[in-house]
């Protein structure tokens, strides 16, 4: 079996050979507070090589960069040859696994996602979390008035022709 690709995103499903991904690529986070959680999803594709339909072990670790380990998720799985399934199929037997990544994160810096399959050497995903200060507690969207500034004013109503040549004010709504 041969790890075919892996991406970090916001959100994946995994269904019927399929992988669904959304906002994939993800390198950086930001979060209001530390401690947080990751809170992201890994979307992983393996693949059989030469029609060889092998019990494969698949590990998934969180860590920084000083070495700490913060977690790891272990899989392992066994795709069924196409020949065997009902009704046969001519697809390649690929397996997809939609992975949820809800690590702990004790605070801001550089991250890493490591991912191995069987022997081979892991794969490194980077992932640099970063904190973001809101403008306004609990909604950096929100637009603001300061107390006592004055609205703009309004526009006054255009005025409409009648189509007799004489021009009457339009009535306000």
């Amino acid at each position: 079996m041969q790890l075919a690709g892996a991406i970090v995103c916001e959100a994946t499903t995994s269904r019927d050979g399929l992988i669904n991904i959304l906002s994939g690529g993800i390198t950086r986070i930001e979060r209001p507070q530390y401690p947080s959680v990751l809170g992201l999803q890994l979307a992983i594709l393996i693949v059989p090589e030469d029609e060889e339909y092998e019990l494969f072990n698949l590990s998934v670790s969180f860590g920084d960069d000083s070495g700490n380990e913060f977690g790891t998720m272990k899989f392992s799985g066994e795709p069924i040859p196409p020949d065997k399934r009902t009704p046969p199929t001519e697809d390649l037997g690929i397996v997809t696994i939609a992975v949820p990544l809800n690590f702990f994160l004790p605070e801001k810096g550089r991250y890493w996602i490591s991912i191995a399959l069987g022997d081979e050497a892991p794969i490194r995903w980077p992932i640099f979390a970063d904190k973001v200060t809101p403008t306004e507690p609990g909604n950096i969207t929100r637009k603001t008035t300061t107390p006592g500034a004055k609205r703009p004013a309004k526009k006054k109503a255009a005025a409409k022709s009648s189509g007799t040549g004489r021009v009457t004010p339009r009535k306000r709504t």
